[in-house]
């Protein structure tokens, strides 16, 4: 026991120096024979170490161990022996863990094992004996490795020893600053057993990424650590230190508020690392402390909300709770941070306190989803184009071409600027949406498709544009609604091949949005200090609501009828046209004009599931095809793209006769030649603002029409 304690005394001031001349300590037995016979010096403050000779021996007077002390660390040769005085095992320490050669033997004098230690580990060529003759022991003689690697770039590092090629013993994941993370058992390279999962404050979390694997590798939540795990997280936190600031973070908390919301777009633009920077400041802050607390659900709804894609509940939590919270936020980073899972342990919603579905944030990887069916995005499935619905090979090599120059126009930052291509840069968010959906309709989603990456760079963009309070999109930069509506159908198609919530959490604050901009007679005005609706605008929001829907948000079903009210009012009975507002508006993006509108209106009436075979719609229609069928040169982009998604959903002869006119046309005004190839000129009738962006994208859409989205069959 003396000499336990010693040690223990040793481990805690091994760096205090002595200061005293080494003395001899000794004990014995009960029966009057010799027990230890130790140097030890004492420090400063009076605490004596083990340093120097040490001698142990058995109760019946038989020398147990012999070797020396270094501070209280064992160090050199050791011997140990048998009650018999036989040889057990011999070799060298450093620092207290076992190096280089080690030999043992059994009680009887012959050998047992053999080979190296490193670092206190099996490591090389191991032979174990059954007997005397030497007869290696197959299961436990082989190649030992002692492994110790980080993982990612978070500074953690996993150690432990494999046999064979396969991980078995004990394996231990430690922070930078060397306290304990993740502690456990495999067996044969399966971990098996508890695996215990240690806070940065060195506190176990009941069920909280710790896990229990039985025999055939199922995980049950683990409620208690071992206390072999405890002990190794608690002599580990002499190492501990607290998160460093970070003065990104510091700024944004202390910006006035015409500078915060591009700080927070540059802090979001790096969510891991912002994510850890926002969860180590919640660690330091105190949720008893009014203002501190305040600081922490700032942090938690336009930092950490976005990143996880879905709000952290905070107010109505406990202190205890929200402490709880804290810790478990900052052990998330920690975890993600290591670029990859340890083999026991994984993201089980069910068994994590926080209120978010983790398996779908950007710590994971959420699946594609297939194909749609009924009007929704059926012609595609899982980011590829269906061949079975393409319009023909020209139309296919014209989209192709297109979608490459669309792609290769992507500015760093993920958007798409107008002003590029003699565009308006007050309509960046419009384009940068209609480009999107251009890519999206080709095939490309968040994770597949050729220009996967630029749709994940520019939906990345789009998100980050959204004001958190308002929702609005960039409604500085541009007061028209049609924008805004634009990136809620961008977001909506991103979302219905990759569900993660970050853009369910966008889509929810646009339609938030469009209900503050709502009229009381179910429209929606072009800008917002109109006070009368506008068809151009009311007809895009209710096609926008059929997609977002799709997409899975909650949609308020009154509106659909109330704008659809709204429209049939103005349906002139004389042309089946819609009849809009002439003038006065200084139209940026969005379309003018009788046509635009009765086409946009048609295409939501089938999208929102509403009867569309009447007198009044095929009256429509066939003056949707005089434009072409007197002059086709006179149809701009905006309605060869609302033209052609309305008619093929009526199909018949007038989808076939406009098919006709739109292949020859559109694909016919495309450049074929140098560094503009894939793109089309703007007319006049496509209007100055979009650019040769807007206008290229609008007819690549008109060319997705076969697939993009399949008829919509609605029963009487």
């Amino acid at each position: 026991m003396l000499i336990l304690l010693l040690m223990l005394f040793g481990l805690g001031f091994q760096a205090t120096p002595p200061t005293t001349a080494p003395e001899v300590v000794t004990e014995t037995w009960e029966n009057g024979k010799p027990k230890s016979s130790h140097e030890v010096v004492r420090s400063a403050e009076g605490v004596a170490v083990l340093h120097g000779k040490c001698t142990t021996y058995h109760k019946n007077g038989q020398l147990e161990s012999e070797g020396e002390y270094a501070q209280g660390k064992r160090t050199g040769k050791w011997m140990f022996r048998w009650p018999n005085g036989k040889k057990q095992e011999y070799g060298s320490f450093e620092q207290d863990k076992r190096v280089g050669a080690w030999m043992r033997h059994d009680e009887k004098g012959w050998l047992c094992e053999e080979g190296k230690y490193v670092d206190g580990a099996r490591d090389g060529p191991w032979k174990f004996y059954v007997d005397s003759k030497k007869t290696l022991d197959p299961l436990r003689s082989g190649e030992y490795t002692h492994s110790r690697f980080p993982v990612g770039a978070s500074g953690v590092t996993w150690e432990g020893r494999s046999f064979n090629g396969l991980k078995t013993g004990t394996w231990i994941a430690r922070r930078a600053d060397g306290t304990t993370m993740f502690v456990g058992d495999y067996t044969e390279g399966s971990p098996r057993g508890p695996w215990s999962f240690f806070h940065a404050d060195g506190s176990f979390d009941p069920e909280f990424l710790s896990t229990l694997i039985d025999e055939k590798g199922a995980r049950l939540p683990l409620k208690e650590a071992p206390e072999a795990h405890k002990l190794l997280a608690s002599t580990s936190m002499q190492a501990a230190r607290a998160p460093l600031p970070d003065p990104r973070l510091d700024a944004w908390l202390a910006a006035a508020d015409s500078t915060r919301s591009e700080l927070r777009r540059a802090l979001l633009a790096a969510p891991l690392d912002t994510f850890g920077a926002a969860t180590a400041r919640l660690l330091v802050l105190d949720p008893a402390d009014e203002r501190q607390s305040a600081t922490a659900l700032r942090i938690l709804d336009e930092l950490i909300a976005p990143i996880l894609g879905a709000r952290v509940e905070w107010s109505s939590h406990s202190l205890e709770a929200r402490r709880k919270l804290c810790k478990r936020l900052y052990a998330l980073y920690e975890v993600a941070g290591t670029q990859e899972l340890p083999d026991p342990c994984a993201f089980d919603p069910a068994l994590h306190w926080i209120e978010v579905p983790l398996d779908e944030t950007p710590f994971a990887h959420p699946p594609d989803i297939g194909g749609f069916d009924e009007g929704r995005y059926g012609g595609r499935a899982g980011g590829s184009r269906n061949s079975q619905r393409s319009g023909s090979a020209d139309t296919e090599a014209a989209l192709d071409s297109a979608l490459t120059w669309i792609a290769a126009q992507q500015s760093a930052d993920g958007s798409w600027s107008p002003e590029q291509h003699a565009g308006d840069e007050r309509t960046r968010v419009g384009v940068t949406s209609q480009c999107l959906m251009a890519l999206i309709g080709g095939g490309s989603s968040l994770r597949a498709g050729a220009q996967s990456a630029q749709v994940r760079s520019g939906i990345g963009w789009l998100v980050l544009r959204q004001d958190p309070s308002s929702g609005f999109f960039d409604a500085g930069a541009a007061p028209e609604l049609y924008q805004h509506v634009l990136a809620l159908q961008a977001l909506s198609e991103a979302a219905l091949h990759t569900p993660v919530p970050v853009l369910r959490q966008a889509l929810d604050r646009g339609l938030h949005a469009l209900a503050k901009r709502r009229l009381e007679d179910g429209s929606w005005p072009h800008c917002e200090q109109d006070t009368l609706g506008d068809a151009i605008t009311t007809a895009h929001c209710l096609q926008a609501l059929a997609l977002v829907r799709q997409a899975g948000a909650e949609v308020d079903a009154a509106w659909i009828a109330a704008a659809s009210s709204w429209l049939a009012v103005r349906v002139d009975p004389g042309t089946g046209l819609v009849r809009t507002q002439k003038g006065g508006h200084g139209r940026q993006l969005a379309p003018d004009g009788e046509a635009v509108a009765s086409a946009m209106t048609l295409l939501a009436r089938y999208f929102n599931g509403q009867h569309a075979d009447s007198q009044t719609a095929k009256d429509a229609l066939v003056r949707l095809l005089g434009p072409v069928a007197a002059n086709p040169n006179d149809v701009g982009a905006e309605m060869w793209n609302w033209g052609s998604y309305a008619l093929y959903q009526a199909g018949g002869p007038a989808w076939t006769s406009w098919d006709k006119a739109m292949k020859l046309r559109v694909t016919a005004g495309q450049e074929r030649e140098g560094p503009l190839a894939g793109s089309w000129t703007p007319t006049p009738l496509d209007g100055a603002a979009g650019g040769r962006l807007y206008a290229t994208a609008l007819r690549a859409l008109c060319l997705e029409v076969y697939f993009r989205f399949l008829r919509v069959r609605i029963k009487s």
